[in-house]
C-alpha cells in the first residue's frame, strides 16, 4: 500500500469513527434527557411543586377555553331525575359527547345521507320538553324520513348561546359533520350577550378556587406533574386561559347580528351548505305581537346574504288555535315545538330534492 493509498484509508476510517463518535453522543444526549425529565416529573409529583388542575363546570356546562364560546356543555352528562343538581335549564337524561340533547352521530357521513345541523339555544335544546322526541328538531326528521328522504338531523342547541356562539361553535365542531345544511333557530334575544346566568356562575365558582387552573383540552398531559409545571408556573405568560382574567369581560363577546349573519354565510360559501334561519317569536300576544319590526329587519338580512328564511309567526298563530304552544315567553310547549317542526320540515322538504340533486 503506497502513502496515498495509505492516507484515503485513514480518511475512511476517520469518518467512520466520527460517525460512531455523533451517534454515541446523541444516544448519550437521549438517554440523559429521558433520564432528566424522568427525574423531574418524579420530584415535581413528590413535592407537589406543580399546580393542579379542574374543570371549572357546574350542572352540564364548563368553561371553554374558546372565548368566542365562553363556556360549553360537558360530554355525556346524565341526569336521572329533576332534583337539586339541575341548574342552567338543564335536562334530565344523557348528553351525548359534546353534551348535546342528541344521540352520537359519526363524523363521516354516511352514503346518501343529507345531514342538517340545527343550531340554536335552550329553544333548541328543548326546555321545557320532557321528551327527546318531542323537541322540534326530532319531529323534522321524523317528517322528512316518513316523507321517503333520508336526512339526519344533528341538534347543536345550549341553552343561553347568542348568533355568535352557535356560529362559532358551527366553526369548531359542526363542519366537521360535514352538514349539507344548517338551521340557525333564531331567537329574538340572540343578538344579546352571552346568557350571564351561566357565566356568572361559572365564574363565581371559579373565584372561589384560585388555585384551580381551567384546562378542557389535552387531558392526557394533565396527568403530568411537568406539563403543568412548565405551562402553568415557568411559562405563565403564554397560556391564556378563563383563570387567569380578571373579570368575565375578558371573555370576547360580540353583538353584532350583521357581522355574526355574515361570518354564516363565509362558511356557507366555503363548506358548501344551505342556510336557514328559522325564527321563533316570543310566545305573547300572537295576534296583536309588537315585534313584528325585528322579524322584518332579520328578514332583510337573510335576504341579502341569499338565506332561506322562515318566521314561525303565523305557524304558530295557527298553532295557538288547537292549544297552548307555550311554554314560558320565548319558549314553545311540546306543542309548539311540533308546530315549529312541521313547518321547518315543509319549508326544508320542498327543496330537498333539488339541493340533493345539486350536491
Amino acid at each position: 500500500m503506497n502513502a496515498k493509498e495509505f492516507e484515503q484509508v485513514r480518511s475512511r476510517n476517520g469518518r467512520r469513527g466520527a460517525g460512531r463518535s455523533r451517534r454515541t453522543v446523541a444516544a448519550v444526549f437521549v438517554f440523559a434527557l429521558i433520564f432528566a425529565l424522568a427525574a423531574s416529573e418524579l420530584v415535581l409529583q413528590l413535592t407537589d411543586a406543580a399546580p393542579e388542575v379542574a374543570l371549572i363546570s357546574r350542572g352540564r356546562f364548563q368553561l371553554s377555553d374558546n372565548p368566542q364560546l365562553g363556556y360549553e356543555l360537558k360530554p355525556y352528562m346524565e341526569f336521572a331525575d329533576a332534583g337539586p343538581n339541575l341548574a342552567f335549564i338543564d335536562f334530565t337524561g344523557k348528553s351525548n359527547r359534546h353534551g348535546f340533547r342528541d344521540r352520537d352521530h359519526s363524523f363521516s357521513k354516511p352514503p346518501g345521507v343529507f345531514r342538517i345541523i340545527v343550531l340554536g339555544d335552550s329553544i333548541t335544546q328543548g326546555y321545557g320538553v320532557s321528551n327527546p322526541s318531542d323537541i322540534f328538531t326530532s319531529v323534522v326528521e321524523t317528517e322528512l324520513i316518513h316523507r321517503g328522504f333520508n336526512v339526519e338531523l344533528l341538534n347543536f342547541g345550549v341553552s343561553g348561546y347568542n348568533t355568535q356562539q352557535e356560529i362559532a361553535l358551527l366553526s369548531e365542531t359542526g363542519i366537521q359533520y360535514q352538514p349539507d345544511a344548517v338551521v340557525l333557530a333564531y331567537c329574538l334575544n340572540d343578538d344579546d350577550g352571552m346568557d350571564q346566568g351561566i357565566m356568572n356562575a361559572l365564574l363565581e365558582l371559579r373565584g372561589r378556587s384560585p388555585d384551580k387552573i381551567v384546562v378542557t383540552n389535552d387531558p392526557t398531559l394533565m396527568k403530568s406533574a411537568l406539563y403543568r409545571f412548565i405551562r402553568f408556573r415557568a411559562l405563565p405568560l403564554v397560556h391564556i386561559n378563563r383563570q387567569t382574567a380578571d373579570t368575565e369581560d375578558e371573555v370576547e363577546r360580540t353583538s353584532s347580528l350583521d357581522s355574526n349573519l355574515r361570518t354564516l354565510a363565509t362558511l356557507a360559501r366555503n363548506h358548501r351548505f344551505q342556510v336557514i334561519v328559522t325564527v321563533f317569536p316570543a310566545l305573547e300576544n300572537l295576534d296583536d305581537y309588537a315585534l313584528t319590526a325585528e322579524h322584518g329587519q332579520l328578514a332583510v338580512l337573510s335576504s341579502e346574504l341569499g338565506f332561506i328564511h322562515l318566521d314561525l309567526l303565523a305557524p304558530f298563530r295557527a298553532c295557538s288555535r288547537e292549544g297552548s304552544i307555550k311554554y314560558s315567553y320565548y319558549h314553545p310547549s311540546a306543542l309548539g315545538h311540533r308546530c315549529a317542526g312541521i313547518a321547518l320540515a315543509n319549508c326544508i322538504g320542498q327543496r330537498l330534492t333539488d339541493w340533493i340533486a345539486g350536491r
